[in-house]
């Protein structure tokens, strides 16, 4: 499943957050992951800031950095109990 964020100008730390409540109640949990869709980034890593916090079925993870022109594909798989679930967005970067 994949969902646009709004744009993000590179100077900006933002939060980005999954809500997985239409498929489990709660995430025991969350590997996050950065790839480039579009455009150049040797370190797509790079946008995570910090952990990702999980509260119940929800994970946000913040987003800093950033190459202007870039649009990045955030992953998050998470798991409760035995399930696994996997939700994606994508973000493009653009100088404001």
């Amino acid at each position: 499943m994949n969902q646009l964020i709004s744009t993000k100008d590179p100077a900006e730390v933002i939060p980005v957050t999954f809500d997985f409540s239409r498929l489990i109640a709660r995430v025991d949990n969350v590997t996050v992951g950065v790839s480039v869709l579009r455009g150049i980034d040797a370190n797509p890593e790079n946008l995570l800031f910090g952990s990702a916090t999980i509260k119940q079925n929800k994970v946000t993870q913040f987003i800093q950095n950033g190459n202007t022109g870039v649009v990045y594909k955030i992953r998050m798989d998470v798991t409760s109990g035995s399930l696994k679930y996997v939700l994606c967005a994508h973000l493009p970067v653009v100088a404001l």
